[in-house]
């Protein structure tokens, strides 16, 4: 059984992007030609060998959130379900109160 490649969320844009606008086989092939992705939004792509990306294009990818991004996905989700619900109301001041308590800043939370 094939599993998938975990990815950041930066990587799989880069894929979606490429992949939208190229073949998989256009993707491979400029990925195996020497030097790196420069543009900003591909650059990312610079951190992934030709082996991962041959295994994405044929097993898929998982996309890997970092913590900060998984507290901004959480902050989003009770921001826009929790205007009449306590549960979320208390979650999103949860989050606030630990992220100003220990001192972490995140952007698009609290920054």
């Amino acid at each position: 059984m094939s599993r998938k490649v975990k990815v950041s969320l930066e990587v799989s844009k880069a894929i979606e992007n490429y992949v939208s606008e190229y073949s998989q086989k256009d993707f491979l092939i400029a990925h195996c030609e020497p030097g790196e992705w420069d543009s900003k939004d591909r650059k990312c792509l610079n951190s992934i060998s030709v082996m991962q990306l041959a295994e994405i294009l044929v097993n898929g990818y998982e996309v890997e959130l970092t913590p900060e991004e998984n507290v901004e996905r959480e902050f989003k989700t009770c921001k826009e379900n929790g205007a009449n619900d306590s549960y979320n109301r208390g979650k999103y001041s949860g989050i606030m109160y630990t992220l100003n308590m220990l001192g972490i800043k995140i952007k698009g939370v609290n920054e």
